[in-house]
């Protein structure tokens, strides 16, 4: 299991990852010569499909950190 600074850096983390996906979704679509309507809707699809993921799990973690704040140590 992990503890609460463990659970906080991962937060950190998913949070940061979250950033580079959308960062990387909106930068690839400027990079490529011929882009497709399909292929923008796949693309943002699928980064909002993993963005939500990882947000949910970010929000879970957080919400665990804070439920177990109080506990002392024979919890």
């Amino acid at each position: 299991m992990l503890n609460s600074k463990q659970k906080d850096s991962l937060a950190k983390l998913l949070y940061d990852v979250i950033k580079l996906v959308v960062g990387g979704v909106g930068i690839s679509g400027i990079m490529q010569k011929d882009v497709t309507f399909c292929r923008i809707i796949l693309e943002v699809f699928g980064a909002v499909l993993v963005c939500s993921a990882l947000l949910g799990l970010a929000i879970q973690l957080e919400k665990d950190k804070k439920n177990t704040r109080g506990r002392g140590r024979g919890s």
